[in-house]
């Protein structure tokens, strides 16, 4: 008899201790989902900044390889150019 008494007590106090444990975990989630919900904004706005500029440097690349592309056909036309200069 003693013992099922000790052993309903630990299992009451057992149950107000998860209880207890529970309350103060959703309390402090509670708590923290301001933050949380910073960080998943600010993520999101790093992510989009991240793909702009990735793609402001893509286009600058293609920029860069077209003025490249450009220079060389430029050179070449001076020194057809020149070469016709002195054939004449």
């Amino acid at each position: 008899m003693i013992l099922s008494y000790t052993l309903g007590s630990i299992i009451l106090l057992a149950l107000v201790y998860l209880t207890v444990i529970v309350k103060r975990y959703n309390k402090i989630a509670d708590e923290n989902q301001p933050v949380v919900k910073q960080l998943k904004d600010r993520i999101g706005k790093l992510t989009d900044g991240i793909e702009s500029k990735t793609k402001l440097a893509r286009s600058a690349r293609f920029r860069f390889e077209d003025a490249k592309v450009k220079v060389s056909d430029l050179k070449r036309e001076i020194s057809n150019f020149q070469s016709h200069l002195t054939e004449e």
